[in-house]
């Protein structure tokens, strides 16, 4: 296993067991995201901001898909707490965590005008 993957595996743990535990971990941490973005949920821009050595992550209610920087690809399922945190983030849930898209005139803008 590779250091990357160690890394990923303890900071996916540290999220926690349950939705509740994962979405009060990523608050206290100010980890915020888009919802229906993969690439950018608060789940994805955890992961980048802790895990050394990441230049790509895509996350789904399933898997986790993370590029390093030396273009090694791991691919795993995510952990129950963590899964039931992105379906029902993406579904509505914990409004707190949503990051807000803005235009050039502070404008909340939706998802389809990005």
């Amino acid at each position: 296993m590779s250091a990357t993957a160690r890394h990923l595996a303890f900071a996916l743990e540290a999220l926690g067991e349950t939705t509740n535990d994962v979405a009060e971990f990523l608050a206290a941490g100010g980890w915020t995201g888009l919802r229906s973005d993969g690439r950018a949920c608060p789940i994805a821009i955890y992961l980048s901001s802790v895990v050394p050595n990441i230049s790509d992550v895509y996350v789904t209610p399933y898997e986790l898909v993370v590029v390093t920087g030396d273009g090694e690809e791991i691919d795993t399922a995510l952990p129950v707490g963590p899964s039931d945190f992105v379906s029902a983030f993406d579904d509505g849930a914990y409004d707190d965590l949503a990051a807000v898209i803005t235009d050039e005139f502070g404008e909340v803008t939706d998802d389809l005008e990005r």
